[in-house]
């Protein structure tokens, strides 16, 4: 209420924007934005976008409506801050659909794919976000293989497999790109979703959400990966580090969701029944100088066959990553050997178990019988 003349209360009047928003609520404002998003343009979201983090407007919404109710105010008498913030959101709806894809890496005919090297296919780039579990954004990256003429590769009667990568604990998903960018190059679709705090437990179904919202936007006219993705088919999960953690927790938690289970320099946590399951395979990395010691071994004699252990000679914790700070290395093992020899020897058994059990590539399924692969000793 307003101050009128004196002995006299005048009711302030909330207008269209606040009827709106007080009759529908501020988690019905924040739920239209699933709508929205998919129906606006994108000319005023590219403008705000370097402006005014989504999140911080999502936060605003949130803290606007629950400042009223705190106040015992009614929510239409409140909701000025509010209802403008919602409008806005509606109209940078565009802000939460994929943009145009960025190359990362150009296609090339001349690579073979062979010994962890990249393949053929380019590596396309674009991120989306969603919300979740009401009013929490959850942002992700996906990174797609490219034919030379630039469009993604696969269709709708040769659908693209889907993994899904989860980042170690403080450890930004952009620094796994150059393994999202390796599977793209082999015809992988890999989706990695941001966690609060890069903390993976504080947000452990940020993947699935991830993931259901791709297969969902996936089927709109002019996605990139328009008909491409096999809603039916289940996906692969890895998991570096914490995100190692994360990933089996998903595995063990959905056998019918997930496929091919990949533990990279990490375990399952002594909770997560992993032993119930025979027949679903797994695959496990680990750095010979990852510190500490313990971890290389540790959890995968709990998994059943197929399984495979491969440690990586010379590699450390951190050689999993991009950007490793001198923090990280300094808790970390000596690197005895680069990157950019240690990663191929690891891609070896990533492409080639995800060839085998995904795609039942015969040679694929060879190799790891035969369970060779140079710099890599390897135990079943």
């Amino acid at each position: 209420m307003l101050e009128g003349p004196p002995g006299k209360k005048v009711a302030r009047k909330p207008g269209v924007l606040g009827d709106i928003a007080g009759a529908l609520g501020a988690q019905s404002v924040l739920g239209l934005l699933e709508w929205q998003h998919r129906h606006a343009g994108r000319a005023l979201c590219d403008y705000i976008d370097q402006r005014v983090p989504m999140g911080t407007l999502m936060d605003l919404v949130r803290r606007a409506s629950r400042g009223a109710v705190r106040q015992g105010q009614p929510l239409a008498a409140s909701c000025w801050p509010l209802a403008a913030i919602g409008a806005l959101l509606l109209l940078l709806g565009g802000c939460f659909a994929p943009t145009e894809l960025d190359v990362l890496v150009a296609p090339d005919s001349s690579r073979d794919g062979e010994g962890g090297r990249d393949g053929p296919l380019g590596a396309g780039f674009f991120s989306a976000s969603t919300l979740a579990r009401v009013d929490d954004l959850v942002r992700y990256e996906v990174l797609v293989p490219l034919l030379e003429d630039g469009s993604v590769a696969g269709s709708a009667d040769a659908s693209l497999p889907l993994v899904v990568m989860i980042h170690g604990g403080f450890v930004e998903v952009r620094r796994y790109r150059w393994l999202a960018s390796h599977l793209a190059t082999r015809g992988y679709v890999t989706v990695m979703a941001d966690h609060d705090a890069n903390l993976s437990f504080l947000s452990s179904a940020n993947s699935t959400v991830a993931v259901d919202d791709l297969l969902a936007e996936s089927t709109g006219v002019g996605h990139p990966l328009q008909d491409r993705l096999d809603p039916t088919a289940p996906a692969s999960v890895l998991g570096h580090s914490l995100g190692g953690v994360a990933a089996a927790t998903l595995w063990a938690g959905d056998p019918e969701r997930w496929d091919v289970l990949g533990i990279l320099a990490s375990y399952p946590a002594p909770g997560t029944d992993v032993e119930q399951f025979v027949g679903r395979p797994s695959m496990h990395l680990v750095g010979s100088e990852d510190e500490p010691e313990a971890k290389r071994e540790q959890g995968f004699e709990r998994f059943g066959e197929p399984r495979i252990l491969g440690i990586v000679d010379g590699m450390n914790h951190y050689a999993w990553t991009d950007e490793a700070t001198a923090r990280e290395l300094a808790g970390d093992g000596p690197a005895l050997r680069s990157a950019t020899e240690t990663r191929p020897d690891a891609l070896q058994i990533i492409d080639t178990g995800l060839d085998a059990w995904m795609r039942s590539d015969p040679e694929a399924l060879e190799r790891l019988r035969v369970g060779v692969f140079p710099g890599v000793e390897v135990e079943r």
